[in-house]
Parts: C-alpha cells; sequence; structure tokens
C-alpha cells in the first residue's frame, strides 16, 4: 500500500495498479486491525461498512511517500500524553513507537 515514489524498484503499488485497471469500484482501502489475527482484514475497494460507526474524519496526506498525517494528540487512559504532531500510519508494524 506505498507509494511508488518510495519504491526501491520504482515499481506501481499493487493497488494502484488495481485502480488504475479498473479491477476495484473506488480508489479506496480499509483495515480492520485486531489483537486476533483471524479477525483482521483488508478490504479493497471500498469499506466493510458492517463494521463502521459514525462518520469519517478525512485528513491530507504529505506528498513524501509515506502515508504521513498531522496527528490532534494522542491519549492513554483519558489523559492527553502528546499533543498535535506528525505521525505516519503503517498498517506493516506492530508497534506504536515514539519519542
Amino acid at each position: 500500500m506505498a507509494f511508488q515514489s518510495i519504491s526501491k524498484y520504482s515499481a506501481t503499488p499493487f493497488f494502484q495498479t488495481l485502480v488504475t485497471s479498473g479491477a476495484v469500484d473506488e480508489a479506496v482501502f480499509g483495515f480492520k486491525l485486531s489483537s486476533n489475527t483471524s479477525e483482521s482484514e483488508l478490504f479493497l475497494g471500498g469499506t466493510n461498512g458492517d463494521l463502521i460507526r459514525g462518520e469519517f474524519t478525512y485528513v491530507s496526506v504529505a506528498p513524501t511517500g509515506f502515508w504521513q498525517i498531522d496527528m490532534d494528540g494522542f491519549h492513554v487512559g483519558g489523559s492527553q500524553v502528546i499533543a498535535s504532531t506528525a505521525v505516519i500510519i503503517d498498517t506493516g508494524t506492530t508497534l506504536i513507537i515514539g519519542d
């Protein structure tokens, strides 16, 4: 799901190939992440409406090649531990890493 600009081989990303070829209905994908891997999901060409409550929040992605966005803050146990900061969303990692 990465961008072509960060590909070591300058390869067209798989999802972009699906979009360009018309193989998916929408240029959208969704993830459900779960501690139980058999319950995790990657949905290509839209989102699974059965898993969504409320409205989406759309944010701009930095054009640097990573899924980098500005996060409003991070809370643990009801207390804010980090204020606004830039973050990279990486579904390929199993950790939350920060300063």
